[in-house]
C-alpha cells in the first residue's frame, strides 16, 4: 500500500483519537502517505437520496461542502480507514454519514456479483476498506456482527474488507497489516 486516508469519526476528542494519531504516524513511518479526514472539524451534510450524483452530474454530489475534498482522498487512496467510536453496535453517525456521501463513487448501473447484486464502481480504482473501533463494551460476538456489516459494506462497493482492529490492540499491529494492504 502506498496510501491511506483515514475518516476520523470520534465526535469529540476522546481514547480513539490518541490511538488514531498512533496508526497515522506509523503508516507513515513504513512509507504510506496518510491523508487524515477529522469529520467531526467538517461541513458534511446528510445525504438527501436525490441520485444527482448518478443522473444529473454523474460522479458529483449536488451537496457543496467538505465531503467532495473527503471523497477524492478516499477514491485517490489504496485503502480508507473508517474510526469510530462504538454507541449501540454500531458506528457514530458522522462515520455513517461519511458513507453515505461516497455514493458517487457508485453507478447507478448493477452488476451480478458473487450470485448478489451490487451497484458498479464508477471508478476502476477501488480502495480496500479497514475499520478501527474503540471497542468499549463490546464482546467476541458483537465484534463479531460489526466485522459482518462492514464486509457487506466493502461488499457495495464492490472492495474489500482488509482490516478490523480495537483500539485495545496494539497499534503497531494494525500499522504492520495495513502497510502490507
Amino acid at each position: 500500500m502506498r496510501s491511506c486516508a483515514i475518516l476520523d469519526a470520534s465526535p469529540q476528542e476522546g481514547p480513539i483519537e490518541g490511538w488514531v494519531d498512533d496508526l497515522a504516524l506509523g503508516l507513515g513511518a513504513r512509507g504510506v502517505a496518510v491523508r487524515r479526514f477529522v469529520l467531526r472539524g467538517m461541513r458534511i451534510q446528510q445525504c438527501t437520496g436525490c441520485f444527482e450524483c448518478w443522473v444529473r452530474t454523474p460522479g458529483r454530489c449536488r451537496l457543496r461542502d467538505d465531503a467532495e475534498e473527503m471523497v477524492r482522498g478516499v477514491i485517490a487512496s489504496d485503502v480508507f480507514v473508517l474510526a469510530s467510536p462504538i454507541v449501540m453496535g454500531f458506528t457514530v453517525a458522522l462515520a455513517r454519514r461519511a458513507v453515505e456521501r461516497l455514493l458517487p463513487l457508485l453507478h447507478p448501473f448493477f452488476d451480478f456479483v458473487g450470485g448478489e447484486i451490487h451497484h458498479r464502481p464508477r471508478y476502476p480504482r477501488r480502495p480496500a476498506l479497514a475499520l478501527v473501533h474503540d471497542g468499549a463494551g463490546l464482546d467476541a460476538e458483537d465484534e463479531g456482527i460489526l466485522e459482518l456489516l462492514h464486509q457487506r459494506l466493502a461488499s457495495s462497493f464492490q472492495t474489500r474488507l482488509a482490516f478490523v482492529a480495537s483500539t485495545r490492540r496494539p497499534v503497531s499491529e494494525a500499522c504492520d497489516a495495513l502497510a502490507r494492504v
